[in-house]
């Protein structure tokens, strides 16, 4: 990986791949394969740190072949589904719907597909706040501590969350009011995910790309890449990506640990307790 990355398109491709693999156990080069390839789930050195199902199963394609990051007890079983399949196949709702009902056995969620977008200086765009709006940019720190008490789940992670810090927020007041908040959490070292939230009588008039824009510009500025994540049905979320200058990089579906269960530093779950045994 490079420091500047963040500066091209490809440069931020590569660095969101090279990334990716880490976090899911395989090799870049397994990413851009068109053939469908199985590992098995294990931490990688500069994976981003998030926390693995118990079982874990994850599906990514960076828009070739898939890979697969699947945990030894249920290795068999996606070998036999995934047999013969192609990249839209395994994508498609018929086998999402038969991962999803055995993931849930184990009293999983299993999420996504969710498509990822990076962004680099040289794709970048401005998008002006409406009239009236006032952007501003905040830095960790009391002025950032406060708007945790705001109601924007989607745009902050959790207060005091040591494994992917906030970095960076924007907001957008209206006459004197909070409306709407994008956040950066670092989710690794040279890549900054963005998060936003517009209170729903506010969303629509183009006050969330606003916001989105400024803090991929700090994000920029900061010499990282910036990614953003949408779920597959949010065509205004995916709409303000682009307006931004995203551009598509990776999709993925993955058994997903909630907040609640989740370990600091655990992130195989050897300390989580099973909802089976309780």
């Amino acid at each position: 990986m490079t420091d500047r990355a963040f500066q091209t398109r490809k440069g931020a491709l590569a660095q969101a791949r090279t990334i990716v693999a880490a976090t899911n156990a395989c090799s870049p080069d397994d990413l851009l394969r068109d053939e469908v390839t199985i590992v098995p789930a294990a931490l990688h050195a500069d994976r981003m740190p998030f926390h693995l199902g118990r079982p874990h199963l994850s599906l990514t394609t960076f828009g070739v072949g898939v890979v697969v990051t699947v945990s030894d007890e249920w290795v068999q079983w996606i070998r036999r589904l995934v047999r013969g399949l192609s990249r839209d196949d395994i994508f498609a709702t018929q086998c999402l719907s038969r991962i999803q009902r055995h993931v849930q056995r184990s009293r999983q969620p299993f999420a996504g597909p969710q498509h990822r977008y990076v962004c680099a200086q040289e794709l970048w765009r401005e998008v002006q706040p409406p009239m009236a709006v006032e952007i501003e940019c905040v830095q960790p720190g009391p002025a950032m501590d406060a708007l945790y008490d705001l109601p924007f789940e989607h745009a902050l992670g959790d207060r005091g969350n040591t494994e992917r810090p906030d970095m960076v927020g924007v907001t957008a007041r209206k006459d004197g009011e909070v409306v709407a908040l994008a956040a950066a959490s670092a989710d690794h070292e040279q890549m900054w995910q963005i998060g936003v939230d517009v209170q729903p009588s506010y969303q629509g008039a183009g006050i969330g790309a606003a916001i989105v824009s400024q803090c991929t510009r700090a994000v920029l500025r900061a010499g990282r890449v910036p990614y953003y994540s949408t779920h597959l049905s949010n065509l205004r979320s995916q709409s303000v990506a682009i307006r931004c200058g995203f551009v598509s990089a990776w999709t993925e579906a993955y058994v997903y640990v909630p907040r609640g269960r989740r370990i600091a530093g655990d992130y195989l779950g050897e300390q989580r307790v099973s909802i089976r045994d309780t």
